[in-house]
């Protein structure tokens, strides 16, 4: 109210006055509503609530800097995992590692590799819990660690068998002539089969762990890599060979070319296995890593 309202010379009225020139209405008691105005303020409280529109899609989240907050709430819209959708999703990842085992098993490298893994674990070198999977209660029983070793380097031995057999088989292979000796030529082949699929099921028993595994990918993917990179400079000294005019620069172009393609024969020599079918091995690799990986997200 303005100070001069509050003076002694002013009345009642003029209160009164001052607060109605400042748009404010005063009402002498109380106004009662009847049952006509009850039920109009209803209605239109009803009317006014219908226009609201709700938002109730899930993931709607108001924006919060806290990332517990955040994570409860997606976690909470994510539906949980019955139980044979857990048992479906572990058969996945199985089925992606096993076809990653699979095609590892079929590389001699991979072969030479587990060998000379057996060779370490007998001296000492190597420890078996860092090579095969253990159970947390097994880890710490030395009676079940000393049995796991014997099994380990028995399954080894037995891989060594049939490799120097399947070794041998190929060797005998290339000698017979497929069209005349028709009939040897597929014996031997079959047997050849056989040893290599004993080869396989030893490797995939084994129970390397994830780290062994993926140490075994990577030797695969160095040789790819070297062997890839030596057909690339073949094919680039081969152009470079058809663009220049130059018998001197040719020659050196033709040296060189030589000299690598030595060394990718003697790389695959060692691998043990052709470029393309170790390139397709290679795309069975990461196929299964990728159906395991995707399993377990």
């Amino acid at each position: 109210m303005p100070y001069d309202t509050h003076s002694a010379e002013n009345d009642l009225d003029e209160a009164f006055t001052a607060i109605g020139t400042g748009g404010i209405d005063v009402l002498k008691g109380q106004r009662t509503l009847s049952a006509s105005d009850i039920d109009e303020k209803f209605q239109r409280e009803v009317e006014a609530s219908e226009d609201v529109e709700l938002d109730l899609t899930p993931g709607v989240l108001e924006k919060s800097g806290d990332p517990v907050r955040i994570y409860l709430h997606e976690m909470g819209m994510t539906p949980l995992l019955t139980r044979q959708g857990e048992v479906d999703i572990a058969k996945r990842i199985e089925r992606g590692q096993l076809r990653t085992l699979k095609a590892l098993s079929r590389s001699p490298i991979v072969i030479r590799q587990i060998l000379a893994m057996g060779e370490d674990l007998e001296r000492g070198i190597r420890s078996i819990k860092e090579i095969v999977v253990f159970d947390e209660e097994e880890i710490t029983d030395d009676e079940v660690v000393q049995n796991r070793i014997k099994d380990i380097t028995r399954r080894i031995d037995e891989l060594r068998k049939h490799s120097r057999r399947a070794s041998l088989l190929a060797e005998r292979l290339q000698t017979i002539p497929r069209k005349e000796k028709a009939r040897e030529y597929s014996r031997c082949r079959y047997t050849l089969g056989r040893e290599m699929a004993r080869i396989s099921l030893i490797i995939r028993h084994l129970g390397l762990t994830n780290f062994e595994r993926k140490r075994l990918i990577d030797r695969v993917n160095n040789a790819l890599d070297i062997m890839r990179s030596l057909d690339g400079q073949v094919s680039a000294l081969r152009k470079k060979i058809e663009g220049t005019r130059s018998e001197k620069l040719k020659n050196d172009y033709r040296k060189t070319q030589r000299q690598y393609r030595a060394d990718f024969a003697r790389l695959e020599s060692d691998v043990g296995i052709k470029f393309q079918e170790l390139h397709r091995m290679q795309c069975d690799i990461i196929r299964g890593e990728m159906d395991a990986e995707q399993a377990k997200r």
